[in-house]
């Protein structure tokens, strides 16, 4: 009884060999996605690259989200919306952010702002925001990989003291 018992497991043993060789049941690493679980907004900058940080943190009344308020100083001057003209503009501020984890698949954002093009001009590409009157501009920032997540600020341009 014994010995059948052995030969048994060792049948099997060598025909399950046979089974997965035969159908081809390989290993196949699946490789886990990493979504965005947050994206931080804590300056802007100038066309000089000087850094200007938030100044305050108020929570949206309809998201119940903190935003971020960036105050600039308006430098007045006749500004239309040709492209040399924006790229002349002082009033132009890059939106400086990151998206955490490191290592998300996907880091892409979005804008979602109200467009304006008599008081600012948003480029998404460029990640830029350009004032050409005195105004507020509420910016929400969006992870592009399906995760929801956003961070929300609003740039104030001010009369230059």
């Amino acid at each position: 009884m014994k010995k059948i018992v052995v030969i048994v497991i060792v049948g099997l043993y060598l025909g399950s060999i046979f089974v997965v060789n035969f159908f081809g049941l390989n290993y196949v690493p699946h490789e886990m996605t990493v979504f965005v679980d947050k994206i931080e907004c804590n300056t802007i900058s100038d066309l000089s690259g000087k850094d200007i940080p938030y100044y305050q943190i108020t929570q949206d009344p309809e998201t119940q989200k903190d935003k971020k308020w960036f105050k600039i100083k308006f430098i007045e001057g006749s500004y239309t919306t040709e492209e040399k003209s924006l790229a002349e503009n002082k009033n132009t501020f890059k939106i400086n952010f990151s998206v955490f984890p490191i290592g998300a698949n996907n880091k892409a954002v979005k804008l979602s702002y109200t467009p304006n093009d008599a008081k600012y001009i948003v480029d998404e590409s460029q990640m830029t925001v350009t004032f050409l009157k005195r105004s507020t501009v509420e910016i929400t920032i969006i992870a592009d990989d399906g995760s929801g997540v956003s961070e929300m600020i609003a740039v104030e341009a001010l009369k230059k003291v």
